[in-house]
């Protein structure tokens, strides 16, 4: 079941609009995702869920710039995985979600340097509230993860346009969503 929006319903019993299934279908390697949602932590765990079980014996990263974010985020996934059909599917193992197809999904802080970052290796990263997180650990920890992989990597941001870091990204060789008004 490779169509995102058909796996959500089908298998995690959840319906998305539009917008966000054109989101989850994007096959861009870079993506940059601009605005809040009130369902965002839905959408970053229904694409972790799906691209885990879609694709075998890889691992998602899902980097906060807070450990509040991070316990939010990986209960998010949790609720999302026992209320739908991959209940038996997926256990808790170190920190991690593990999927009965060898994928693992990993929630981690980014801290203020990164540390905690280092030494994973991933295939799709999603980097929420990208501003929060220093630019150098982005660059140092986050890009590094992708190295080996040449995997996908997705940055959440609110709508900024002060900020620079913002107005860099806008300019980067990315694809880009903007999610509600």
């Amino acid at each position: 079941m490779t169509d995102p929006q058909t796996f959500a319903a089908a298998i995690l019993y959840r319906d998305l609009s539009a917008e966000h299934a054109r989101l989850l279908r994007d096959s861009s390697r870079r993506l940059l995702v601009i605005g809040g949602s009130d369902d965002q932590d839905v959408l970053i765990a229904i694409k972790a869920l799906h691209y885990g079980m879609t694709n075998p014996f890889t691992s998602i990263v899902v980097v906060c710039p807070t450990a509040y974010h991070a316990r939010s985020i990986m209960r998010k996934i949790i609720e999302i995985a026992q209320n739908s059909r991959l209940k038996r599917l997926v256990r808790r193992k170190w920190g991690a979600l593990m999927l009965a197809n060898g994928s693992r999904i990993t929630v981690l802080v980014s801290g203020r340097k990164g540390l905690a970052l280092r030494g994973h290796v991933a295939h799709l990263v999603i980097v929420i509230d990208a501003l929060s997180i220093s630019p150098r650990v982005i660059e140092e920890a986050v890009f590094p993860m992708l190295a080996t992989t040449d995997g996908i990597c997705w940055f959440m941001i609110p709508r900024m346009p002060d900020h620079t870091v913002y107005r860099i990204l806008m300019l980067a060789d990315m694809n880009v969503h903007a999610l509600g008004s």
